[in-house]
C-alpha cells in the first residue's frame, strides 16, 4: 500500500492498493469500522478508482486508487456518523470513471464482468479479515433484479419486481448485457462470501444514476446501463435515481445496520420512465445519441397495461423512520 497526494489536507489521504490482493486490501481497510463498496467493470485500457476511509473515530479520509489495469474498485470506508457528503462525493466521483468501454470487444467485456465478481469476493474477504470492519454496504444495481426470460406474459396483474428478484446470468450473457451480468454476479458472489461470517452485509440496487456531475461526464456509464433500453421501456423497468437519493440511501442503510434495522437488499429509484418524451429528455441530459427504437417502444407500450411494477417499499420504509423491526439474519438472501 502506498500513500500519496495531499497528505491529510482537509482530512484526506490518497492510498494505492491492489484490488486482486486481499492482503493489500486488508492493509487499506485496517482501522475502519465499515466499508462502502461501489464497483463496475471498466475501460480495458485501465483507469483509477477511489476508496475513502475514516480510520478509528477520527473524521479523516483515505482515498484508495487501485492499479489493476482492467478493473476499478471504489469503496468508502468510514467510522463517523455524518456521512452523506462523503458518500455523495464517492458516488459522484467514483462512478464517473468505471464502466465498460464502448469499443471493448465482447470477450473483454465478458472477462471484465467476471473480474468484478472476483473483486467483490476479495473485498468481502478483506472486510472479514480486518478486525475493525464490521459492516459493508455493497452497491449493486437495479439491473441485477430485472433481466429474466421466464416472466409470464399473460398475467392479469403486473409482476412485482422487488428485492426477491434476481436477473438471470445466462439470459444476460446470451443477450450481451454485460453491465447487468457483472452486477448480478458480483452481488451474488458478495452474499456467498459473507454468509456465515462475522460481517454485516447490505446491498443497495440503484437505478440509472443521474444528477449534478452525472450527465455528460457519465456517457459510457449511461450507455452501459441502457443496453436493452427498448425492452426496459416497453416493460416499465427503466428507472432513474438522483445521486443525492443514492447517497442518502447508502447512509441510511449504513446507520440502520448499527441497530439491526437494515438487512438484505434495497432497490433504489426516484422515477420510472414511461413516456417517449421522458426518455428523449433523459438522453438529452446524459448527452447520448437519441435512440429512436427505444422511444418507439415506449410509444407503443403506452396503450397497453404494464407487465411489471417496480417496488421500492422496503427502502422507503427505512428512509421514513429511524427505527424499524430487527432483521435477525443478514444473510437470508435467496437466489438461484
Amino acid at each position: 500500500m502506498e500513500m500519496f497526494g495531499e497528505d491529510g489536507r482537509d482530512g484526506v489521504w490518497t492510498v494505492m492498493a491492489n484490488v486482486t490482493d486481499p492482503e493489500s486490501l486488508h492493509r487499506a481497510f485496517d482501522g475502519c469500522a465499515g466499508v462502502f463498496h461501489t464497483s463496475a467493470f471498466v475501460d480495458p485500457g485501465g483507469m483509477s478508482g477511489y476508496t475513502v476511509s475514516a480510520p478509528n473515530s477520527v473524521p479523516n479520509l483515505k482515498i484508495l486508487a487501485t492499479t489493476t489495469p482492467t478493473y476499478v474498485m471504489c469503496s468508502l470506508m468510514l467510522s463517523q456518523k455524518s456521512l452523506r457528503d462523503r458518500v455523495y462525493y464517492l458516488i459522484r466521483t467514483g462512478n464517473q470513471k468505471h464502466m465498460a468501454s464502448l469499443e471493448a470487444k465482447a470477450a473483454e467485456q465478458k472477462h471484465m464482468a467476471s473480474l468484478e465478481a472476483k473483486a467483490a469476493e476479495q473485498v468481502i474477504e478483506a472486510c472479514v479479515r480486518t478486525e475493525s470492519v464490521r459492516k459493508c454496504v455493497f452497491t449493486s444495481s437495479l439491473l441485477a433484479c430485472v433481466w429474466r426470460q421466464n416472466y409470464p406474459h399473460d398475467r392479469r396483474f403486473p409482476t412485482i419486481i422487488d428485492e426477491n428478484c434476481w436477473s438471470d446470468e445466462s439470459f444476460c450473457r446470451d443477450n450481451k448485457l454485460w453491465f447487468a451480468l457483472g452486477k448480478t454476479a458480483a452481488e451474488k458472489t458478495a452474499w456467498r462470501a459473507a454468509r456465515g461470517r462475522d460481517l454485516k452485509l447490505v446491498t443497495v440496487c440503484p437505478a440509472l444514476v443521474t444528477g449534478p456531475g452525472f450527465r455528460r461526464r457519465n456517457y459510457t456509464a449511461s450507455i452501459a446501463y441502457l443496453k436493452g433500453a427498448r425492452a426496459m421501456l416497453a416493460d416499465g423497468l427503466l428507472a432513474t435515481a438522483s445521486v443525492e437519493t443514492v447517497a442518502e440511501a447508502h447512509v441510511r442503510v449504513y446507520e440502520a445496520m448499527g441497530d439491526n434495522t437494515a438487512g438484505g437488499r434495497y432497490i433504489c429509484y426516484d422515477h420510472v420512465v414511461k413516456r417517449p418524451e421522458e426518455f428523449a429528455e433523459l438522453e438529452r441530459q446524459l448527452g447520448i445519441p437519441r435512440r429512436a427504437a427505444a422511444a418507439a417502444a415506449a410509444q407503443d407500450s403506452g396503450d397497453r397495461p404494464a407487465r411489471f411494477d417496480l417496488c421500492r417499499q422496503k427502502l422507503a420504509r427505512l428512509m421514513s423512520t429511524r427505527r424499524r423491526c430487527t432483521y435477525d439474519d443478514y444473510y437470508s438472501v435467496a437466489f438461484d
